[in-house]
């Protein structure tokens, strides 16, 4: 009924398929994977770029169709979703700029903390269908498909945020310089640019 729910498993399938891991944070990662597969495989060519992304709507019985199974929508734009990677730690105050769902718990349970890493993936997937620079929107969905697939296979065991970060920039950069800047902007955009720790 609900095929969100369907893309969000594959998300965790294609995860530990191509990163080995047991650390709560990459846990968290898997749970962002999923999120971002199942909102990636939503989008369609036309659609707001900078609109909210809910994960599983029918399956969460969220009344409003708004916030889904997460504490907030999947969006670019910071007045819908503000998260960046400081909020996977606990006792760091989420967004008050923005609805966010009552539905809780700390910052680092892994659904929670990935939220964060389904946010910055997605602030990249979406800058790129922005710049597109002539390469249609399945250009560029195959593109980012390869650049995170890579960028997994790259990862060391039990890889960290920004460990898996690093191997998908490394990816986009031997394939387009522009992309590869563009994916760096995202993930800055998020919190998790080149000093994050």
């Amino acid at each position: 009924i609900d095929n969100m729910v369907v893309a969000h498993e594959f998300g965790h399938y294609l995860h530990h398929r191509l990163q080995e891991c047991g650390t709560k944070q990459c846990g968290a990662m898997s749970e962002g994977w999923g999120d971002y597969n199942a909102a990636m495989m939503a989008l369609r060519d036309g659609d707001n770029l900078d609109g909210v992304f809910s994960d599983s709507t029918y399956a969460s019985f969220d009344k409003t169709g708004y916030f889904g199974i997460r504490r907030v929508p999947y969006s670019a734009d910071f007045t819908k979703n503000a998260y960046t990677f400081k909020h996977v730690t606990d006792g760091v105050a989420l967004p008050n700029t923005h609805p966010v769902s009552p539905n809780g718990g700390p910052n680092s349970e892994v659904h929670n903390a990935g939220e964060i890493w389904c946010t910055a993936v997605w602030e990249g997937y979406t800058s790129l269908q922005k710049e597109a620079d002539g390469q249609s929107f399945d250009e560029l969905n195959r593109a980012m498909s390869d650049y995170l697939v890579g960028g997994l296979m790259m990862t060391p065991t039990d890889a960290t945020f920004t460990e898996t970060r690093d191997g998908i920039l490394a990816t986009a950069r031997a394939a387009d310089e522009d992309h590869f800047l563009t994916l760096a902007n995202a993930f800055a955009r998020r919190g998790m640019g080149s000093c994050a720790v």
